[in-house]
């Protein structure tokens, strides 16, 4: 039997047969859903993608480039996103990420095919983890306080703010660490978010503004331009603290108006240049100022957190976590919950940090009492609890969500949730080189 989480991929193909052109991914690459992972030649010349479902990680592909493959063959073996009983009792710790990030780790951001993991620490440097190129440091220490930090979807850029009484915005090229360019803002930056179209960059600010830019680089790969024009997308009431994407555009924007409030807004499509969104499609005011953001990719599911109560409330300092459905829901399905649910409270601090899984199955939170929590968003309930030994600021999962990226004010630790992520034996890959389970061969 496979193990868990192990699905074979087939499809549907025209005709009932084709020709295999090219692989669009390797083995061990993580993917998107949605992404083309083979192209195949009918036998009237059309080419079509064999497109993935949901997300993944591709372990073994079944056939080469020139083979004729029929409507239904087994291609590829992929590893899907875990779900809750695939989990280990305990994290397994990865040492290829310890201590490569020094002191208090505010921001996490993975690659879009799990090669590469990005830090950015509260000093503002910026550093980049590979399982086998060791690490890169793309910003040294200086210059502000680090805030935001957001990879491009292709991978191609990486972005982070920065405070040191303004903004400052640096964008650079994730292949040589190269700076393509840097932008001050006239107010504070605190979260930073990248669309699916890859080149609108979306800065959550401390006036209440959501401000926009084409961040893609001038002509030609490794060019470097002047700053960009940021403009005014949205405006929102008190510092907007969150900014994130769902995969249609979507954009949410959370933030915190002064002590006692706080308000999660979701929009349609924003793209760069678009100087104000129109109705938002969701807008919800609650009793607990927010600080924390996430939306699953598919936009259905969105989690805010926030400390519980101001200073000598009679709740205390209790943090809170709210898990609700978003905006955009299946068709035929009512409109937006506006009566979201607490999902956790924990034993006071700040706000704690949030990640889904890729498929939005799996939502972690872990805050000021050193705690990392797993929580299943269809049954709402508590799946496992890890301690992180230190304050948590930051989680991310990995593209194919077997793997979760912790950041602390000690320093960021790479855990491995499911055996297939654990470290094991050398296997082999379909063109028949030996490597590990990291992919290094």
């Amino acid at each position: 039997p496979a193990g868990p989480g192990v699905e074979p991929l087939a499809w549907r193909i025209p005709g009932g047969s084709a020709r295999l052109a090219r692989w669009l991914v390797t083995p061990r690459q993580a993917y998107g859903p949605g992404a083309a992972l083979a192209r195949v030649r009918l036998p009237d010349g059309a080419l079509y993608d064999l497109v993935a479902p949901s997300a993944g990680r591709v372990l073994r592909r079944h056939a080469v480039p020139g083979d004729r493959v029929a409507d239904g063959d087994w291609l590829v073996t992929t590893l899907r996103p875990p779900a809750p009983g695939d989990l280990l009792p305990g994290p397994v710790p990865g040492e290829w990420a310890a201590g490569q990030a020094k002191g208090e780790v505010r921001a996490l951001a993975w690659s879009p095919r799990g090669e590469t993991l990005f830090a950015l620490t509260a000093d503002g440097s910026v550093t980049a983890v590979d399982a086998r190129a060791g690490a890169r440091v793309l910003s040294p220490p200086g210059g502000g306080r680090g805030h935001g930090l957001a990879v491009s979807p292709d991978g191609a850029l990486v972005a982070w703010a920065v405070n040191d009484g303004h903004g400052r915005i640096t964008v650079a090229d994730t292949r040589g660490g190269q700076a393509v360019w840097s932008a001050e803002l006239d107010t504070a930056a605190f979260a930073l978010a990248f669309a699916p179209d890859g080149r609108t960059l979306a800065v959550g600010a401390g006036d209440g503004t959501v401000r926009t830019c084409d961040a893609a680089a001038g002509e030609g790969p490794g060019a470097v331009r002047g700053e960009p024009a940021f403009e005014v997308a949205l405006r929102q009431e008190g510092a907007v603290r969150g900014v994130v994407f769902d995969g249609d555009g979507g954009l949410t924007a959370v933030s915190r108006i002064r002590r006692e409030q706080g308000r999660v807004t979701t929009w349609a499509r924003v793209t760069a240049g678009d100087r104000g969104a129109g109705r938002p499609l969701a807008d919800i005011r609650l009793d607990t100022p927010v600080e924390r953001t996430a939306v699953s990719a598919d936009g259905l599911l969105l989690a805010a957190s926030g400390p519980g109560g101001h200073a000598g409330s009679a709740q205390g300092q209790d943090a809170l976590v709210w898990l609700w459905q978003g905006p955009r829901r299946p068709a035929g399905q009512p409109g937006p919950d506006r009566a979201p649910a607490p999902l956790a409270r924990t034993a006071r601090g700040t706000a704690p940090a949030l990640a889904f899984s890729p498929d939005g199955r799996l939502l972690a939170e872990g805050g000021q009492d050193g705690r990392v929590r797993l929580w299943d968003t269809r049954s709402r309930g508590h799946v496992r609890e890890f301690a992180a030994d230190a304050v948590v600021r930051a989680l991310a999962f990995a593209p194919d969500g077997h793997t979760l990226a912790v950041g602390t004010d000690r320093g960021l630790t790479v855990w491995a949730l499911t055996a297939s992520a654990a470290p094991g034996p050398r296997r082999t890959t379909d063109d028949g080189r030996r490597t590990t389970d990291d992919g290094r061969q």
